[in-house]
């Protein structure tokens, strides 16, 4: 079933096809009339009544993006900024009616749990679903190196690459597809809006206008950031082959259909959205300037503490006493320094 907002876009798209069979000044009448109606349209249906849902996908900058769901949540005042509500939506063995009772809405779910696995029929309130994907292989490759090597300390081998990138099969599309579903398209009709890590500064700006936001509630610092060697070139090659895009497929059509997505959104706001990008330029260049100090560290305490990271090479870098990660961020290493971004952007 299409959300109230995919339903909003796909009306909205089709009164702008008829646009163009008009003429003259009536067709720069209307089009600047739809740019008024498209500026408005998602971000008047998002107010503090609505649950925020991001489906939070690994090694997807999820991190970073949970913060970012975290804090477009503190400017509605929704409750769960600071907890892992999206456990509540899980399916329990317990009956309908009594899983709801400990669910208080409007809240925001940005904990990682695949999509099949949610039940968001639990929520009588209007939700706006989200996430954000990335290039296949890049994500591939990113799995293997934190997985495999940062946290479980394991050698870098061929041996071990291939094998990795071999397992990697539509790990995008098997998270985000909603139970019942089998293919791309019915995905999409799950969604109010997918972005990309690529494409980042225009992913934000959509963001922050279909949730009717200001810039700086989509600002953030970079959660964690795990540099790594290049693959062996036998691996280079295989991600870079047929088997690789046979068993990915439905990942690269994801992928394109979102990009694709995206550059419509974009071209509907028109020049707003050049406006929105460079203010976001502007002002995320700043953030991270001033506001990213101690990032590495308060992710790697999360790791450690919370996650238990078996790479206890990593954890004993930390300094004692750990950071007390309730204080700096959101929730975990989600939203760190928060009040930094507070400080020199306003309250979001």
């Amino acid at each position: 079933v299409k959300t109230s907002y995919a339903k909003k876009h796909i009306k909205l798209a089709n009164i702008k096809k008829k646009i163009h069979k008009t003429s003259g000044r009536m067709r720069v009448v209307i089009r600047r009339y739809m740019s008024i109606l498209l500026l408005f349209s998602f971000s008047a249906a998002f107010n503090r009544s609505t649950n925020l849902v991001y489906i939070k996908l690994p090694k997807c900058a999820s991190s970073t993006v949970g913060g970012i769901a975290r804090r477009i949540a503190a400017h509605y005042r929704l409750r769960g900024i600071n907890g892992t509500a999206t456990v509540n939506l899980a399916i329990l063995s317990n009956s309908h009616d009594d899983k709801r009772k400990y669910i208080l809405e409007p809240q925001v779910f940005a904990n990682h749990a695949e999509m099949s696995k949610l039940d968001l029929s639990l929520l009588r309130q209007p939700s706006f679903v989200f996430s954000l994907v990335r290039e296949p292989s890049k994500r591939c490759i990113s799995s293997y190196f934190y997985t495999n090597v940062h946290r479980n300390g394991a050698n870098i081998t061929l041996q071990s690459e291939i094998g990795s990138l071999r397992q990697c099969k539509n790990g995008l599309f098997s998270y985000l597809v909603p139970r019942g579903c089998k293919n791309v398209s019915c995905l999409f009709s799950a969604y109010d809006f997918i972005g990309t890590v690529e494409t980042w500064d225009k992913s934000m700006v959509l963001l922050a206008h279909l949730t009717g936001v200001p810039i700086s509630a989509v600002l953030s610092v970079e959660a964690k950031s795990n540099p790594h060697p290049p693959l062996h070139q036998p691996a280079i090659d295989y991600i870079s082959g047929p088997s690789f895009n046979e068993s990915n497929k439905l990942d690269i059509a994801l992928y394109e259909q979102v990009q694709q997505r995206l550059d419509t959104l974009a071209n509907n706001m028109g020049s707003h959205f050049n406006i929105k990008l460079n203010e976001f330029k502007e002002k995320q260049s700043r953030a991270t300037q001033v506001c990213s100090y101690n990032v590495e560290l308060y992710s790697l305490t999360h790791e450690c503490k919370i996650l238990k990271s078996k790479s206890t090479l990593h954890c004993g870098n930390i300094p004692k006493p750990w950071p007390n990660l309730e204080d700096l961020c959101y929730w975990g290493d989600n939203g760190c320094n928060y009040r930094c971004l507070d400080a020199f952007f306003g309250y979001p």
